[in-house]
């Protein structure tokens, strides 16, 4: 990824459209990690070994005055697409926390991105042999 591109993608993600005033939570991040936050992440993640974990969270009820199971509309669909990236392109394997209530519609979210929700032991076997498949391990946390 080259710097112009990196500075590009970092405008993007960083557009306020909500108006929460965000700017200077990048503007501090960007201070402490020197380059783009964009390019930095791609570097870390280039530089995982195959076959790595990676934790990644979503799904804070954003509307639980309706009902706990309804989770925030961005964040988890988001989440499914990153963790379909990083399976395919560094044969990864996604761990997603979310709270409990959330699991059924994230478990449909991430099926619905093409990939296969299993245990952790079965992600494990997925770098066998014949094995290949893009998997995602889902965990529940205490709320």
């Amino acid at each position: 990824m080259n710097v112009e591109m990196a500075e590009r993608m970092d405008r993007l993600v960083n557009l306020d459209l909500t108006g929460r005033s965000i700017e200077h939570l990048y503007k501090a991040a960007r201070e402490i990690i020197g380059k783009t936050l964009c390019l930095a992440a791609a570097e870390k993640l280039a530089a995982l070994p195959k076959r790595s974990m990676i934790l990644m969270t979503t799904g804070m009820d954003s509307r639980s005055w309706i009902a706990t199971s309804v989770v925030e509309n961005d964040g988890p669909s988001g989440t499914a697409a990153l963790a379909r990236a990083l399976a395919i392109g560094l044969d990864a394997i996604p761990v997603v926390l979310a709270e409990a209530e959330n699991l059924p519609v994230l478990q449909a979210m991430f099926t619905a991105a093409g990939m296969c929700p299993v245990s952790l032991e079965e992600a494990r076997r997925t770098g066998l042999p014949g094995g290949r498949l893009s998997v995602v391990v889902m965990r529940s946390f205490p709320v």
